[in-house]
């Protein structure tokens, strides 16, 4: 079974090439998190990501690291 993580815990990994980290805010299912973040480029706040879509992620392992 994978491991997803929950709300509060502060991750990261690697999306479409791109290092994130930040602080889960909600999890829906199993599709994607919602994080909390700070967006220099954006101003963005929140992002959702998809689950599926994260990069280097096996079987055993969602490609996401609990800080």
């Amino acid at each position: 079974m994978t491991k997803y993580p929950k709300i509060g815990e502060r991750v990261a990994f690697e999306y479409h090439g791109k290092q994130r980290t930040g602080t889960v805010e909600n999890v829906n299912g199993r599709q994607y998190m919602t994080l909390k973040h700070f967006d220099t480029k954006t101003g963005r706040e929140y992002s959702n990501f998809r689950f599926d879509r994260i990069d280097n992620q096996s079987e055993k392992a969602t490609g996401i690291t609990q800080l």
